[in-house]
């Protein structure tokens, strides 16, 4: 359940079967000033950078968003490409009637937001990329999920009798977690969609290690030093590839950066903008 109310906002989209059809963007628009547009993770939505928001509402205006097959957002069947993500951002953008912001995006929503910056980079005022994933995915571990994908009864019963004893062996909340995904990868399209692909081996191909150096875009990269899901490896990949980038590290931080370091995500990016305004004004005019 959402927790807070989210606007609609409904627009043409030619997705990867080259189909034109309507989808729905769920998204929170709160503040005024400056329009800065947050993206979020993986099994995550909007609603994850409330904390972030109500800090700078004070001075932006925030637009939250589902990605496309999370929350309240449409949930086509496609594959959930990189492009599609970035394509869907540019549209809901233009269904907005704004051509130009800051945006922050986490883990997933920090490769999105790099590959939008790639690709639209004139739109983009600056780019904030808190533990960004997209670099050298070590996706082989994910193979040990793919039984959970298999469309047979065999796996819920067995899945069933381990749980009849997981109290005993004190698992009861790991099965319950397996289970979790077992429907998530079942039933939630994104999350079909997402592992089939790299059970298959297809994910490889969207990474952008060879194209980050691409990006002209002011960039902010903020590392969480006690992330357990995106390696610190990561964020200096992308410091030390785009162009002038400044990283930042937040001590004692996990991966969820806006929810449990919300407040200082919010300060850090504010600092960023404000720098970035005070270089240009004292650019001199070409005389």
């Amino acid at each position: 359940m959402a927790l807070f109310t989210k606007n609609q906002k409904s627009f043409e989209l030619c997705l990867e079967s080259n189909k034109k059809q309507i989808v729905k963007a769920a998204y929170q628009d709160e503040g005024r000033g400056p329009v800065v547009l947050l993206l979020h993770g993986f099994l995550s939505e909007s609603s994850c950078w409330r904390a972030v928001t109500q800090i700078l509402k004070n001075k932006y205006r925030c637009i939250s968003l589902d990605l496309l097959g999370f929350g309240e957002s449409s949930k086509p069947e496609i594959d959930y490409k990189i492009e599609s993500q970035v394509s869907y951002i540019h549209h809901f953008m233009k269904a907005l009637c704004i051509d130009s912001f800051y945006i922050i995006g986490h883990s997933l929503g920090g490769w999105i937001a790099a590959s939008y910056a790639l690709k639209y980079k004139e739109s983009v005022l600056g780019l904030v990329l808190a533990a960004p994933a997209g670099i050298s995915e070590e996706l082989d571990k994910y193979q040990i999920l793919k039984p959970l994908s298999w469309e047979t009864p065999i796996i819920d019963w067995v899945l069933n009798l381990v749980s009849v004893f997981s109290s005993i062996f004190k698992k009861k909340e790991t099965v319950n977690t397996i289970k979790h995904y077992r429907y998530q990868l079942l039933y939630e399209p994104i999350m079909k969609a997402w592992f089939r692909r790299i059970f298959k081996g297809e994910m490889s191909t969207e990474l952008i290690d060879r194209s980050i150096q691409d990006i002209s875009s002011a960039t902010l990269i903020i590392a969480a030093e006690k992330d357990l899901t995106i390696p610190f490896w990561y964020c200096q990949a992308y410091e030390d590839k785009i162009p002038n980038a400044q990283l930042k590290v937040i001590a004692e931080a996990n991966h969820q950066l806006p929810t449990d370091n919300g407040t200082l995500v919010a300060e850090l990016f504010d600092d960023f903008v404000n720098n970035l305004i005070n270089e240009k004004s004292v650019i001199p005019n070409p005389t």
